[in-house]
């Protein structure tokens, strides 16, 4: 796969809530879903959501936006967030593991 980071932000209306976005390029020949884990803001760990599971089929890509909370990271705003790191974790459409990389991190 490959994945390119798209952008951060805040929602007007969500206050507390963190949002971030990422295109991921599936080249494999196989039906893919893409989560992310062990992911922090600023050196603290968070939980993050989406609202659907990255589900990519073979060749071609998809956008999503996951989400999360500032609680805890010493932040109150995107401009604050200095720091995102996660682990991409891959699977086949029967939820096996194709591959979990090494920690990624985006520094702003």
């Amino acid at each position: 796969i490959k994945m390119s980071f798209i952008k951060k932000f805040d929602m007007p209306g969500m206050e507390g809530e963190f949002f971030f976005t990422a295109k991921v390029e599936n080249k494999t020949k196989k039906k893919i879903s893409v989560y992310l884990k062990d992911v922090y803001l600023n050196d603290t760990n968070v939980m993050v959501g989406s609202a659907v599971p990255l589900d990519i089929l073979p060749g071609k890509n998809g956008t999503q936006t996951w989400f999360t909370k500032y609680e805890g990271t010493g932040a109150s705003k995107a401009s604050d967030i200095k720091t995102i790191g996660f682990k991409i974790w891959v699977t086949d459409e029967h939820m096996k593991t194709l591959e979990t990389t090494k920690n990624v991190e985006i520094k702003f």
